[in-house]
C-alpha cells in the first residue's frame, strides 16, 4: 500500500473536503433536532395555554348557567308550569295537589327526555 503523502492531489482533496463536511453535516443536523425540540415546546406551551383559556371560558359559561337555571327556578310561573306537566305527565304519582317549598319533585318528561328538578 502507497503511503499517505504518495497519494494524488485529487485524493487528498477529497479527503479534506469529507473532513470538512462531516462535522459541518453534524452541525446541522443537530441543529435540526434543536430546532425541532423547541417547536414542539413552543407547541405543548401554546396548547396549554388555549387549553386553560377554554377551562376557564367553560367555569364561567357553567357559572352563567347555574345563575340563570337558579334565578329561573324561582319565577312561579315556571314553577307552576313544572307542576302541572309532572301532574299531567304523571297522573297516578304520589305529587300533592299544592306544591310544598320543602320538597323537591324530580319529574322526567318523555318528549323531552330530560329531567326537570322542580323545587317547590
Amino acid at each position: 500500500m502507497k503511503s499517505f503523502f504518495s497519494w494524488s492531489v485529487r485524493t487528498h482533496l477529497l479527503l479534506l473536503v469529507l473532513a470538512a463536511t462531516i462535522p459541518a453535516l453534524a452541525l446541522v443536523w443537530w441543529s435540526g433536532q434543536e430546532l425541532q425540540r423547541m417547536s414542539v415546546e413552543k407547541t405543548q406551551e401554546a396548547t396549554r395555554r388555549l387549553v386553560l383559556g377554554m377551562t376557564d371560558d367553560l367555569e364561567q359559561v357553567e357559572e352563567n348557567a347555574r345563575v340563570l337555571l337558579t334565578t329561573l327556578s324561582n319565577v312561579p310561573t315556571i314553577k307552576m308550569a313544572l307542576f302541572k306537566i309532572c301532574v299531567e305527565t304523571y297522573p297516578a304519582s304520589p305529587i300533592p295537589a299544592q306544591p310544598r317549598s320543602q320538597f323537591a319533585e324530580f319529574c322526567t318528561t318523555p318528549l323531552l327526555s330530560s329531567v326537570w328538578n322542580h323545587a317547590r
